[in-house]
């Protein structure tokens, strides 16, 4: 019987020590997600609707254009409307009405 006394005391002394080991770990554990909670990431910036709606037209137009390319035939009345709603007022007032001017794409 001796002996079995010695194992369990054996086992025990090993439990406290796991134990301890185990708090160890987890104050590291710890440490390391207090330091991922205080970072902050970069702000998504959001596209207002109006702004969405011109990069759908804009990219509408563009596949309208690349399409007519390939097809051999002119702009259709509604890619010319969808490039022209694209454009807005402040792009025409750059200059690109005048390139519009210019091409076959005014309707």
């Amino acid at each position: 019987m001796a002996g079995l006394s010695g194992i369990i005391a054996t086992l025990k002394a090993e439990r406290e020590r796991l134990q301890r080991e185990l708090k160890k770990l987890e104050s590291a554990v710890g440490a390391l997600e207090s330091l991922t909670k205080k970072t902050r990431g970069k702000r998504q910036r959001k596209f207002s609707a109006g702004a969405r709606r011109r990069i759908a037209a804009a990219q509408k137009a563009r596949w309208a254009k690349s399409k007519r390319k390939q097809s051999g035939q002119g702009m259709s009345i509604r890619a010319r409307a969808l490039l022209r709603d694209a454009l807005g007022r402040s792009e025409k007032a750059r200059g690109v009405g005048r390139f519009l001017e210019r091409t076959d794409l005014q309707g």
